[in-house]
């Protein structure tokens, strides 16, 4: 399996692939109707999409040469699917963190605004999961050689 983010204990083995860049963006017509954010606790006043699955649900965090900010936010909509918060985001329900797969396309079209440039949300780990390999049938290995070769092919950064 691939998993996105900090990963909890468990008996599976885990080799790390790559990191997911995320970004926050919004719809122009969100824009319009809410003062655009210049600062990170500007977003105090914004609706926005969160995802489920990361913790804490209500707070975003970002880096920039000043530091570190953590902003708390009020979730107009939470959800566990990237596509979703995509779609939701460009319906104009809230601003989103969303990986850099899913907002780069709708930020050229002009669709998305990338917001607070200046300030970058972390990115997340990104691991190829599996069971101990003696476990393993051939074709799960071949699986699991393929993700590990072709990761940068896969829209994310390989690890440093």
């Amino acid at each position: 399996a691939i998993r996105i983010g900090v990963l909890s204990s468990s008996s599976l083995v885990a080799r790390r692939v790559g990191t997911v860049k995320r970004l926050l963006v919004a719809a122009p017509a969100l824009l319009t109707r809410h003062r655009p954010p210049r600062l990170p606790n500007d977003l105090r006043q914004l609706p926005c999409v969160t995802y489920s699955r990361l913790s804490p649900k209500n707070e975003w965090s970002f880096e920039s040469e000043t530091g570190r900010h953590v902003v708390g936010i009020t979730p107009s909509l939470t959800c566990d699917d990237a596509d979703i918060m995509s779609l939701a985001a460009l319906e104009g329900l809230g601003a989103a963190v969303l990986p850099d797969w899913c907002a780069v396309g709708h930020i050229a079209s002009g669709k998305l605004v990338h917001l607070l440039p200046d300030y970058d949300v972390p990115s997340l780990p990104l691991h190829v999961v599996y069971p101990d390999p003696q476990w393993m049938s051939h074709r799960a290995r071949l699986f699991r050689d393929l993700i590990i070769e072709r990761a940068d092919v896969f829209a994310i950064n390989t690890p440093q």
